[in-house]
């Protein structure tokens, strides 16, 4: 056991950490808002169900992600906000994915 010690003792010094630090003074910022106006959001969670076909288990899973949303108007903050409005608003999945293709017959898959 002392043996292993002392090959960490050998290992040459790590360099060290950068130091940059950025002094930001957060009263001279201004805030995030929504496009309502709001500047305070709220966290939520949502749940995306994965197919236990493209689950890495196997097994059907539920992947939590957290957004915020507005505390005004409810809606989702950022990138993902588009997205998932689009989803919530749409009755069927061909709404939001286009429609599917129908499936290739037997025999006629192209060769590549």
């Amino acid at each position: 056991m002392k043996d292993n010690l002392k090959m960490f003792d050998k290992q040459a010094p790590r360099p060290p950490l950068p130091t940059n630090q950025i002094n930001v003074n957060a009263a001279e910022q201004l805030p995030e808002s929504c496009s309502c106006g709001c500047v305070v959001f709220r966290p939520a969670v949502l749940f995306y169900r994965i197919s236990a076909v493209m689950s890495p288990t196997g097994q059907e899973q539920l992947l939590p992600m957290q957004i915020f949303t507005c505390s005004n108007c409810d809606s989702i903050y950022g990138p993902i906000g588009e997205a998932v409005e689009k989803v919530l608003k749409a009755n069927t999945k061909e709404e939001v994915l286009g429609p599917s293709q129908p499936p290739i017959p037997p025999g006629h898959h192209p060769v590549g």
